[in-house]
């Protein structure tokens, strides 16, 4: 990282700090002016996890203070489809919540607990 730079990797304990402020209060960045390391402090309200819209099954949070998104995971409620079927007449998993058809290793997990004819 250093090599061919006129920076110089900081001891521990030596780092000069300079403060920057984000949009929430309390919300700092410092970064160190000599080697140019960054920390982040994020004092964030963050309200619970909840489904971007009726139709996708993104996963949203907000800051409760200053209404910054964060973007969570992808989470599928699969069930076997009785309407479904692959070429090999096995039945295919169908999301009931965005109607996404497929497997996962959660649709996997549900296929091996139970059986089906």
């Amino acid at each position: 990282m250093f090599r061919n730079s006129k920076k110089k990797p900081c001891r521990k304990g030596t780092h000069v700090w300079e403060w920057e402020r984000g949009r929430c209060p309390g919300e700092e960045t410092r970064r160190c002016g000599r080697c140019e390391q960054k920390e982040a402090y994020d004092p964030h309200t963050w309200g619970v996890w909840q489904y971007e819209s009726p139709m996708t099954c993104q996963q949203l949070r907000y800051c409760l203070v200053c209404f910054e998104k964060e973007v969570g995971a992808l989470i599928h409620k699969w069930s076997l489809s009785p309407y479904y079927f692959d070429e090999n007449n096995i039945p295919i998993f169908v999301c009931t919540h965005c109607k996404e058809t497929g497997a996962s290793e959660e649709a996997d997990r549900y296929l091996m607990s139970h059986e089906y004819t």
